[in-house]
């Protein structure tokens, strides 16, 4: 059966694909009332649709069109014709996956999610007594928003918290819009982060702000030795380190280069 574990009413589904009996890279999925919070990737499938039998779910929330958020849509929908609420960006991705054009550890780790359908999300979504209040906060990708619950100070934040540290940046992430959306939750009066990768950060504002200092550092500490005319290699090297096992696994995708190389392209916007 899918790990799940519980904090006050959501329920946490974890998943992702095994390798010797372990995950790597897992996927938390989250349930509150008859809502499901992403769908999972298609790796995980078999434990988490185990793991959702003692629910009764009729919606489902995309945080993002990414396939280890996206890769459950269809056969949920198929199974328990649900209705799937996502940021307009997203559909594109929704109805033709192939569009990601996965690269091989994607496709191992998460497998390549079937078409299927969305209907817009508006500002809000009601769920039996809570509102989650719907926020746009591109950066991991174009199409990502956080829902928020303002009484409980709930936050769910797909893949855009992912942890106090950014080591490594994907190419298609942006450094300056993924700090702008952080800004932008920490504003709020958040208590707990729900993580797409994480699962419950308890912590979360203050989590949150960590991120944000860390990032405004190293933009700082980079800026810092462009002006003393360093190569991008060079400043790479001594603020993050050479390049590693992440970066060779994933073809290149995960890279501390990018990371650095996205600072210095536009330091205007920090």
């Amino acid at each position: 059966m899918g790990s799940v574990r519980q904090f006050g009413p959501i329920s946490i589904i974890r998943m992702g694909k095994r390798l010797f009996g372990r995950l790597i890279y897992p996927v938390h999925c989250f349930v509150l009332e008859d809502t499901l919070i992403d769908t999972g990737s298609k790796s995980g499938r078999k434990e988490f649709l185990e793991a959702l039998k003692k629910f009764q779910i009729n919606t489902a929330i995309i945080t993002h069109s990414h396939e280890d958020h996206i890769g459950n849509n269809q056969i949920l929908q198929k199974r328990y014709n649900i209705n799937t609420l996502a940021h307009k960006k997203a559909m594109e991705i929704i109805e033709n996956p192939k569009l990601l054009k996965l690269l091989p550890y994607q496709k191992i780790a998460w497998k390549l999610p079937e078409p299927s359908t969305a209907t817009e999300i508006g500002d809000s979504v009601s769920i039996g007594k809570y509102k989650l209040e719907v926020i746009y906060t591109p950066g991991h990708s174009i199409d990502h928003i956080c829902l928020f619950e303002p009484t409980n100070g709930w936050l769910f934040t797909g893949d855009l918290f992912l942890g106090r540290k950014i080591m490594y940046l994907r190419k298609l992430e942006s450094f300056y819009e993924t700090l702008h959306s952080l800004r932008k939750l920490v504003a709020l009066d958040v208590k707990t982060v729900f993580c797409g990768f994480k699962g419950i950060v308890k912590d979360g504002k203050e989590a949150i702000q960590g991120k944000i200092t860390y990032m405004e550092q190293l933009r700082e500490n980079v800026l810092s030795l462009a002006e003393k005319k360093y190569s991008t290699k060079q400043i790479c090297r001594k603020t993050l380190g050479r390049e590693d096992f992440m970066c060779y696994m994933t073809g290149h995708d995960f890279q501390k280069q990018h990371l650095i190389d996205q600072i210095l392209e536009n330091p205007a916007r920090g």
